[in-house]
């Protein structure tokens, strides 16, 4: 019997996120708009280019990742946005905000 992968971060996370902007995120990452300038089990922070250098911050309180943007999409809608998936994707790939104790996050607001 193999042993069962883990579950990455992203896929945690996805259900709470629009599937358009869970695209235009990666998309952003594929096209390596995405500089991560903190990534610890508990933070998360980032750059990401778009129309303008936009700054991401994921904070994660236990079971949940607080996260904020400073683009325009989140600052009026407080949703999140392709910055912020693009982020969680770069995060995923270095192992940010994973805790050993308690595992994934279960909530991204």
């Amino acid at each position: 019997m193999s042993p069962i992968a883990p579950i990455s971060l992203a896929a945690a996370l996805s259900p709470q996120v629009p599937a358009r902007m869970r695209e235009r995120g990666a998309e952003y990452l594929r096209k390596g708009l995405v500089r991560l300038t903190t990534c610890t089990r508990e933070r998360v922070a980032a750059r990401v280019l778009g129309t303008a250098t936009y700054d991401v911050d994921l904070t994660r309180a236990e079971n949940v990742v607080w996260a904020e943007c400073s683009c325009p999409f989140c600052e009026d809608r407080e949703e999140i946005c392709k910055h912020i998936w693009a982020t969680v994707l770069a995060a995923d790939t270095r192992g940010g905000l994973r805790d050993g104790k308690s595992g994934l996050p279960k909530r991204l607001v």
